[in-house]
């Protein structure tokens, strides 16, 4: 029998949630022990389940998804051959292969060098513009 009523699956899941926020709440709150709230956990799942095997396929649906999965099976080694097949190979020109030469090793730069580079001396212009004394401030 299929239920296509919206209705009855909203109810059917808020039965099932109200049947397990009370257990939960009547667990917490000391009402019932923890083999009672299980007792209503079980009733909620079985009302929900049992809503979903009512809407299981009929005989005849059964039949029709059997006759779809036997087309998709026969026809599945025929698409593992296509794609287990090597790919026709497509000639290309080779590009022809230049030698470089070989990096060319310049040694690290010696302390004597670095000791006698001469200092950038700012221009003219820019010598006194940073320089300006420290005033204090008083309060």
């Amino acid at each position: 029998m299929q239920s296509n009523n919206p209705f009855t699956e909203v109810g059917v899941i808020l039965i099932s949630v109200c049947l397990i926020a009370g257990g939960v709440l009547l667990l917490v709150l000391g009402k019932v022990s923890f083999a009672e709230a299980m007792l209503m956990f079980g009733l909620a799942a079985t009302i929900y389940g049992g809503n979903a095997a009512l809407k299981a396929p009929s005989q005849a649906q059964q039949a029709q998804i059997g006759a779809i999965t036997q087309q998709a099976l026969n026809v599945l080694p025929q698409v593992v051959q296509a794609a287990a097949s090597p790919p026709v190979p497509v000639q290309a020109q080779p590009m022809p292969v230049q030698p470089q030469a070989p990096p060319v090793y310049q040694g690290a730069p010696s302390v004597s060098s670095l000791e006698t580079a001469p200092v950038p001396v700012p221009p003219p212009q820019l010598q006194g513009q940073f320089s300006a004394p420290l005033q204090a401030v008083q309060r």
